[in-house]
């Protein structure tokens, strides 16, 4: 967070009234910005990804901006003064201007403007504005798109600010116009300029790196850091990286979510009449799609079952826990042979001993398995808060036998207030037994509570909730904590106290009420709000119940300290006698008048009440009654008070901290000693003083002689980088058992570093005790940035992760735990694969561009790594060979299905492929894409590769030798891929139907079937945190039909199908099989173990950084299910309405949607996206068709006739588009009709048209093509080109042209005088092979060749004669992409260049009249406006956009230089000298800026033309001096 200017600045927080200035140094805020001022990052983030996913350009309307503001910001923005829609229109108007009709605003000025104002960091702020200029993610920005931004941001600002010193007309003049206009441009090109020389080792040539923009951006020697100062916001507490963390609410997505009675986790899948999700709506929002129609029709012949997958998936275990920004969220159950901890959008519950955990998954002592998880997943969003009680209960779902009626009885008579013991009478206490009850809060805009209990159904059936609470919070709800139960009257309450993420940090006060004295687990508890109050603007990071009085509380946080009483008007606070001048983190209470709290500087303070005020009943004075002082650097995070044995015990307080320690201090009150005064305590109580005795023992986990921890621990022995210092050690959470007896306990341990430990040990409350054994790991997972690497093992249950934590994880499928210690990785790590052996392990680094270290130097590089196993739980990865030709960060490994080469694929736009027999040589590279690349898949026979990108491109080459093959050939459509990860391709189209516009489906795995007869299943992973489960292939037909279910966070960035069988378990089938065909002895099989063999799918979040493992459960389906087609009428009648068939078993709701998507094209299919909307229908039979035809008209004269006063909507069925019809009666009709019969004699209709639909023009009696002739255009395009008028020959005997030859639209033309007339008619003869728009011409030197490019995907060049008549010559095509934007004849006329409109500007060089292609090179990137042939050579000259390149051509050689532009004296190589019919290069022209009124800007170059003179050698005599020689020059002409 940057500092504050110097000047008065006054500053709320986001949400602030408006209707007022805001005064910043010499600068202050419009009015109408102040409302959005200190926005945070969440809300800047909302509010662009409402732009991306909504509008359709920069240019946004008034509805559209109060449209993206209302979703965005609606819940920041609070205005007493305004409604919420005249705030935005004021902030509209001020960026319109006042002029009048003005409909747009620049939506980058708006962005950037409010981005300047808000709450982030300089470094924050600079990473969001270098996203927005990379908007393809690569990495990298050209200067066009530096200046383009940067202008929105001067103008942005300029606009937002006023300067109280000028004159508001003056000002309102100098911010229009062209001079302004001229300065930003100028500003915004000197700072690119800058930028440049900034130094990076990744320099992108003419590209402008991340690290250079942030130098630039924090470097005090710029400009722009004096705007950073100037709209920054004050730093508040200095509260340190794990306390900044806290609270931030990960998830990002709102689901609406429901539950099956088995517990299994869907969605709700709505149609588009439900979303607002329509066809062409898809087409424009995915154009990628269209390329798969024509490949889509060969899948669409085979038979597609129209129906989810009869197989579901189980979440069987989640590696992770979320403790990186939460605190005290690992606790104990009741009886502790369970833990309860939430990871991502996941309450998880930990059987590692007792009854609820398995003989079969381990031993009671901690043996091979981890345990058994139970989980609870009816969150929508990421969980952030947790809570837990220890309740007596009862309910048939325990087990345990409800109270009888005599029971009930004598609760009754028992006083009120004495705890729950007390309440439920002797036979009650004759079975009670303690179970727990769990709070869990969630993130988002109106985050949930939900109640539940591991023990609701038993310790083996999945966790249903007992009640859900919503409404009282907004963003998230932060903290939450239990009240001890209290009996009232003849029911039980239970008090949960929240504090929400908003912010005023409201505090929140529930009771939740069961109708009996005790409370049900069986039954759902009412709710009722009890009170709420807002806590402050200060932060809140601790929320301590009371447990010895039932209405009392404590928040402590930011430099305040609160105790809160809940009464019968509401909450109110107890007085302080000192104001709190710390941050207060964690607390407990010892007593009813006792708290201690832990500070972020390490020290323990002690707080003690006060008599109670007189004029005031209940209300206290609360004083510091001790402390001991700490180690700033050290926070105590969490504390936890162990119970007293009797009432004389000292008090034992357990404290961790920062540092990575958990200390025992003793508590106790004792008299001052003579002369000796009590600090911060009232006058009354001066009596005793607290004092901290310690600490009695002490844990480290940092010490690794001590305790065993470090030897249990997972972690790396050496970490690297950041994970060395990001303090993995820190203690987060606490929790204490002493309930098994004797002088033991067991202490629950939760580190930074996502690891759980569990100490036995004796002797707690005394000095020298302490652990007695080594520590039990219970729960292990990744702990910083994010993972995306995941590798799966060929061959047994074991898969592998890395991660930006800098780290190597192993794990055991089977066992659900590492199965060695994580290895050190020199750098953040973003893929890995096996080999097919399982014996080589490859890792891809990448992942952190914004950040200095080591870690910087291994972004693009690959480790090959050779697994060997030394036992004792560990194991070696010798690095055979480093790779690093990657210019990028790794995004996807992976190596052929024979093992013979591995592909590395790359952020830089490229795929390189090594040949791993030849030393991982490197074999060749795939460059073709325009994107990062997200995916890879081989061939069966290792022959081919296909690739997905960050455009949604799907290219294919050869692996030997890197040739791309085209997408829509018959090679491409005959290969069979090993693996399908890729997510565009025809075969996986359906998928994206189940995805909204704003969702992208980040990974896709298919599993095939083991036996003939056994359908594979494909599993969809998306950006929202939902993994689907579809049949394969899936196309439209099948993709609205899948199985859903979620937990992750917002993204899922890596899914894969584990090894279904081991090598052990294939080789004993293969014995048996041997066996029964008499081929081998005999072997004993017993025929249930295939049944055990599980089929496991693996699931990596991006941000939650969890690992969840997924089984894949077969369960039968009835083939003769009778399941509705997607879109056919509901039994409301309506038609298009989404739908869920549930089982009445509780099984998995069958998610059927009505989303259709066709289109066709490939990657550069975006200039036409509509076209993939249409497709043409199957013609049949004409003698079914007019049968067809003749009924449907019968049926509606009919209904006509006999039916006039009905209303009648018919839309015609289409084949799988689900028509409907229906039928319904006008206000005021006559009598009742029989509309069931009609209708459904029409229904019947309409699937007789259904079944026989034609296309029209095949069978109708228009006449052919040739029936139109085309005789004249009017138009001409010369609005987007130039130089594409010319002189052509209309006959060849003809010295000069006499036709003009020009294009309008996709037709080439020629202007010409009639044959043999003499009225000077004219006509116009046409070339009309193009296929779409012409977008450059060139003419041949001798005027009766003509050479046009078009636009398109693969744009073609056709060459075609103008004399004697129009004929077509050559086409050239397949190198080029979008477009061809230039094209030239050279001097001699046997050569024609060309240029693309790839990203390179690519150029070749043709031999036209063989169609040969001479050569080919990479352009400027900058864009190309004119070219030329030199005179007699080869060798071209091309300009455009602030450059000029030469280009050398020898033989098949191309190669270019850029030219010098500078005021100094160059060699520019342009000019030539005619002298005795030879061409000698010029030198020493003087070259550089045009002197014009706009100096130093450098304007475009649009044309080159050539002029030789004479050079004449004359001498001239002059006084004193010698004569000089004049040298003629040959010029180059700009514009």
């Amino acid at each position: 967070m940057g500092n504050t200017a110097s000047g008065s600045s006054i500053r709320g927080g986001g949400g602030s009234g408006g209707g007022r200035t805001k005064k910043l140094d010499r600068i202050e805020l419009h009015e109408a910005v102040v409302p959005f001022d200190n926005l945070t990052s969440d809300c800047i983030a909302r509010l662009w990804d409402r732009f991306v996913a909504e509008a359709a350009s920069f240019a946004v309307s008034e509805a559209d901006l109060l449209d993206m503001c209302e979703r965005s910001l609606r819940h920041v923005i609070k205005t007493d003064a305004k409604p919420f829609d005249d705030v935005v229109k004021d902030l509209f108007h001020l960026f319109a201007g006042s002029e009048p009709g003005v409909q747009h605003v620049d939506f980058m000025e708006v962005q950037m403007a409010l981005l300047f104002c808000a709450t982030h960091s300089f470094e924050a702020k600079a990473n969001f504005i270098f996203d927005c200029m990379d908007f393809e993610g690569t990495d990298w920005v050209t200067q066009p798109a530096f200046e383009i931004t940067f202008k929105s941001i001067e103008a942005g600002l300029r606009k937002i600010s006023v300067d109280p010193n000028v004159d508001p007309g003056k000002l309102t003049k100098e911010r229009t116009g062209q001079n302004a206009e001229l300065n930003i441009q100028n500003m915004a090109s000197s700072w690119f300029d800058q930028c440049r020389n900034m130094r990076d080792d990744r320099d992108m040539g003419e590209g402008l790196t991340r690290r250079q923009f942030i130098d630039f951006c924090e470097s005090p020697d710029h400009n722009i850091l004096q705007y950073f100062k100037l709209f920054a916001d004050a730093d508040g507490a200095d509260l340190g990286s794990d306390l900044e963390a806290e609270g931030s609410a990960m998830g990002k997505h709102q689901r609406n979510a429901t539950t099956d009675a088995d517990g299994t986790f869907l969605i709700e899948n709505h149609d588009a009449a439900g979303t607002g999700f329509s066809t062409t709506a898809s087409i424009f929002a995915r154009p990628w799609l269209q390329e798969l129609v024509s490949q889509q029709s060969a899948i669409e012949k085979e038979v597609v079952i129209t129906r989810p997958p009869s197989s579901r998936l189980r979440l069987d275990w989640v590696h992770g826990c979320r403790l990186g920004d939460c605190r005290n969220n690992v606790l104990y159950t009741a009886d502790a042979d369970a833990i309860v901890y939430h990871a991502a959008g996941v309450a998880v519950v930990l059987h590692f001993r007792g009854d609820g955990y398995d003989a079969d998954d381990g031993a009671e002592d901690g043996g091979d398995r981890a345990g058994r998880q139970q989980f609870c997943l009816e969150h929508a969003d990421d969980i952030l808060s947790m809570a837990t009680a220890n309740v007596v209960a009862s309910g048939t779902a325990l087990n345990a036998p409800a109270l009888s009626v005599a029971e009930e009885e004598e609760v009754e008579g028992q006083e009120e207030g004495k705890g729950i013991e007390a309440a439920t009478g002797e036979a009650a206490k004759a079975n009670a037994k303690e179970y727990t009850l769990v709070a869990t809060g969630e993130v988002g805009t109106s985050p949930r509570i939900i109640v539940w209990s591991p023990e609701a159904r038993g310790k083996h059936e999945p966790i249903v909730s007992l009640c859900s609470i919503e409404g009282s919070h907004e963003r998230g709800v932060s903290h939450l904590t239990f009240s001890r139960p209290q009996l009232e009257g003849n029911q039980m309450a239970l008090r949960l106290v929240s504090v929400g993420l908003d912010d005023h940090h409201r505090i929140s006060v529930h009771e939740l009420v069961w109708d009996s004295p005790t409370i049900r687990l069986d039954s759902s508890p009412q709710v009722r709000l009890r009170c709420s109050a807002a806590s402050g603007s200060e932060r809140v990071f601790g929320l301590i119940d009371n447990p010895f009085d039932f209405d009392r509380f404590v928040t402590c946080g930011a430099k305040h300290l609160n105790f809160w009483r809940v009464t019968p008007y509401g909450l109110e606070k107890d007085s302080i006698l000192r104001r709190v001048q710390e941050t207060l983190i964690s607390g407990v209470f010892l007593s009813h008048d006792v708290a201690v709290f832990g500070c972020a500087t390490g020290g323990l303070k002690v707080y003690l009440r006060g008599a109670e005020t007189k004029a005031r009943p209940g209300h206290y004075t609360w004083s510091r009654a001790g402390e001991i002082a700490g180690n700033s650097e050290n926070a105590i995070n969490t504390l936890f008070v162990c119970e007293r044995t009797s009432d004389d015990a000292p008090h034992v307080v357990l404290a961790g901290s920062k540092d990575g320690r958990v200390c025992a201090w003793k508590l106790e009150s004792k008299e001052p000693e003579p002369g000796q005064t009590i600090k911060y305590v009232a006058s009354e109580q001066r009596t005793h003083a607290w004092v901290f005795n310690g600490p009695l023992w002490t844990i480290d986990l940092n010490d690794g002689s001590a305790q065993g921890a470090m030897a249990v621990s997972m972690l790396p022995t050496s970490p690297q980088g950041e994970l060395k210092n990001l303090q993995t050690t820190a203690i987060r959470s606490i929790c204490l058992d002493t309930k098994h007896g004797g002088d033991t306990a067991r202490l629950l341990v939760g580190t930074r570093g996502c690891e759980v430990f569990e100490f036995e040990m004796t002797n707690i409350e005394n000095q020298g005790g302490g652990p007695v054994s080594v520590p039990r790991l219970l729960v292990q997972g990744h702990c910083m940035g994010e993972l995306w690497g995941l590798a799966v093992h060929p061959k047994i249950h074991e898969y592998c992760t890395v991660g930006d934590d800098w780290t190597l994880r192993i794990w055991d499928s089977g066992t659900h735990r590492q199965k060695y210690r994580s290895m050190a990785l020199p750098g953040p790590a973003r893929a890995c694969t096996y080999s097919p052996d399982g014996m080589t392990l490859v890792v891809g680094f990448g992942g952190q561009t914004n950040t200095s270290g080591r870690g910087k130097s291994q972004n693009g590089l690959c480790h090959v790594y050779s697994l060997v196993d030394v036992g004792k739980g560990t194991f070696e990865l010798p690095s055979i060979c480093q790779l690093r030709d990657a210019r990028q960060d790794v995004s996807e490994v992976k190596f052929s299905p024979d093992g013979k080469v591995l592909a590395v694929a790359s952020n830089d736009n490229s795929v390189y492929l090594y040949s791993v027999s030849d030393t991982f040589s490197l074999l060749t590279k795939f460059n073709k894409h325009n994107s990062r690349i997200t995916h890879i898949d081989f061939s069966t026979d290792s022959r081919y590769l296909q690739t997905n990108c960050g455009s949604y491109e799907r290219l294919a080459c050869q692996t030997s030798n890197g040739r791309q093959i085209q997408c829509q050939s018959e090679e491409l459509e005959s290969i069979e891929w090993e693996t399908q990860t890729c997510v565009v391709d025809a075969a996986v189209r359906g998928v994206w139907t189940a995805c909204p516009n704003s969702t992208n489906v980040t990974g896709i795995d298919r599993l095939k079937g083991h036996d003939v007869d056994e359908a594979p299943v494909l599993a969809v992973s998306d950006d929202h945190g939902s993994v689907r489960l579809f049949r394969y292939p899936c196309t439209e037909a099948n993709g609205h039909h899948y199985h859903e279910y979620i937990g992750h966070s917002a993204c899922i960035s890596t899914i894969r199908w584990g090894c279904g069988q081991n090598d052990d378990y294939l080789a004993k089938k293969a014995k048996i099989q041997a066996e029964a065909e008499g081929e081998g002895e005999a072997v004993e099989y017993d025929s249930d173990e295939e049944e055990t063999i599980l089929q496991y799918l693996y699931t990596t979040g991006a941000r939650d950084r969890c690992i969840f493992q997924w089984v894949h459960e077969g369960e039968a389906m009835p083939d003769d299910l009778d399941l509705e087609e997607p879109g056919s009428p509901t039994e409301e009648g309506e038609f298009g309405k989404a739908h869920r068939e549930a089982s009445d078993k509780g099984e998995d709701s069958l998610l059927v949607g009505s989303i259709g998507l066709d289109s066709g094209g490939d990657e550069f299919m975006a200039v036409k996206p509509w076209l993939g909307a249409i497709k043409e229908p199957t013609e049949l039979p004409k003698a079914n068709r007019d049968e067809a035809l003749k009924a449907l008209y019968g049926e509606q004269k009919k209904f006509a006739d006999q039916h006039k006063n009905l209303s009648v909507e018919i839309h015609s069925g289409v084949k799988g588009s689900g028509g409907a019809y229906r039928v319904g009666r006008k206000e005021g009709d006559g009598p009742d009709l029989n509309l069931p019969a009609i209708s459904e004699s029409l229904q019947a209709t309409r699937f007789g048209v259904n079944k026989t639909l034609v296309h029209r023009s095949k069978s109708s009696k228009a006449p052919d093509n040739d029936g139109l002739e085309l005789e004249w255009i009017h138009g001409y395009q010369g609005q987007e080109n130039h130089d594409n008028v010319r002189y052509v020959k209309r006959d060849p005997k003809d010295d000069v042209g006499k036709g003009i030859g020009y294009h309008a639209a996709a037709v080439g033309i020629v202007l010409h005088r009639a044959d043999n007339a003499d009225d000077g008619r004219l006509l116009q003869s046409f070339q009309t092979d193009h296929t779409d728009d012409i977008v450059s011409f060139a003419v041949h030197p001798n005027l009766n060749i003509v050479a046009t490019g078009q636009l398109g995907k693969n744009p073609a060049i056709e060459i075609w004669s103008t004399s004697p008549s129009i004929e077509r010559r050559q086409t050239l095509q397949g190198f080029h992409k979008r477009a061809v934007t230039n094209l030239c004849f050279s001097t001699e006329g046997d050569l024609l260049a060309s240029i693309g409109n790839d990203d390179a500007h690519s150029m070749a060089i043709y031999s036209w009249a063989s169609g040969a292609l001479v050569g080919t090179a990479k352009g400027d990137g900058n864009k190309v406006l004119a070219m030329q042939f030199e005179p007699r050579s080869p060798n071209l000259v091309s300009a455009g956009i602030k450059h000029v390149r030469f280009w050398n051509v020898q033989g098949r050689s191309v190669s270019s230089k850029r030219g010098i532009l500078g005021s100094k004296k160059v060699g520019w190589n342009l000019g030539f000298e005619h002298c005795s019919k030879k061409l000698q290069k010029s030198s020493q022209l003087k070259s550089g800026k045009p002197k014009t009124k706009e100096k130093g800007k450098l304007q475009p170059f649009t044309c080159i033309g050539w002029r030789t003179v004479v050079t004449k050698g004359k001498a001239a005599k002059k006084k004193g001096k010698k004569g000089k020689k004049k040298k003629a020059k040959a010029i180059k002409s700009s514009e």
